[in-house]
């Protein structure tokens, strides 16, 4: 008799801290299959608002050509509202003996890497213009704003000194 596996796996390595994620198990032959979702090695309750666990069978031909079920496979999703950190989430089918997949994702954390003006804050003076820049780790983003008093040209992230948790 034929064993149902987890042929695939679909996730993001890396995540920005607080963005949604999906990963995606995927199983053939597309029998039903009771599928867990587990994180660090803990089983995720569906009643978890955090997590949304769906299942859906995909067709293994093309639109027009004869049914062929045995190119058919099952994809098990897990969506994650909000990833806060690294984490190793493991998708299980229940199969005698059990067949699993792990599926690691690192959380890029947003860190504030340099602060620097131009000219030096120390030697500016009432209406001078003044070059900010806020380089942030973990998020792609970098702010430039000029002008001492109302830092209104700003280019990059939205990211404004005083208004950013960050900078």
């Amino acid at each position: 008799m034929e064993r149902q596996v987890i042929t695939h796996t679909e996730s993001p390595e890396v995540v920005q801290y607080g963005e949604a994620a999906t990963f995606s198990c995927y199983v053939q032959p597309a029998w039903p299959v009771r599928v867990t979702w587990l994180k660090e090695g803990k089983w995720i309750s569906w009643k978890d608002r955090l997590y949304t666990q769906t299942k859906k069978r995909l067709r293994g031909n093309e639109p027009g050509q004869a049914q062929d079920v045995s190119q058919d496979q099952l994809v098990a999703s897990l969506y994650v509202a909000s990833v806060r950190r690294d984490a190793t989430f493991t998708c299980r089918i229940e199969t005698n003996p059990p067949e699993e997949r792990d599926m690691t994702v690192s959380v890029r954390v947003p860190r504030v890497e340099s602060l620097t003006a131009e000219p030096d804050e120390s030697a500016v003076q009432y209406g001078q213009s003044l070059a900010l820049s806020c380089v942030i780790s973990g998020s792609n983003s970098e702010v430039s704003c000029v002008s001492a008093r109302t830092l209104k040209t700003c280019h990059g992230s939205t990211f404004i000194l005083g208004l950013s948790p960050f900078c």
